[in-house]
């Protein structure tokens, strides 16, 4: 009897196989879909705020430029772990 296909010690035997079930499949794919998405829209956040620093100069264009630089950074590593841990 397998521990990770134990619940509380009792044994269910939906959760053996349950990797390689259309529901969890559909999981999967839904979540590297949201999160190409998600990157998509960051590098949209990044070209406003670059159109908004030449329009609008301020003391603080260059942070934010790096801060949403940042921000895209942090969704592609969101979309790479996706990738490697679904």
């Amino acid at each position: 009897m397998a521990l990770e296909n134990q619940i509380f010690g009792i044994t269910n035997p939906q959760l053996i196989g349950f990797e390689l079930t259309t529901v969890g499949l559909v999981l999967k794919i839904g979540f590297i879909a949201f999160a190409i998405i998600y990157f998509i829209f960051t590098l949209i956040v990044v070209r406003q705020v670059n159109l908004m620093t030449e329009t609008f100069t301020t003391e603080l264009a260059g942070f934010l430029k790096a801060l949403s630089i940042f921000y895209a950074l942090v969704a592609l590593a969101i979309v790479i772990l996706f990738f490697g841990f679904l």
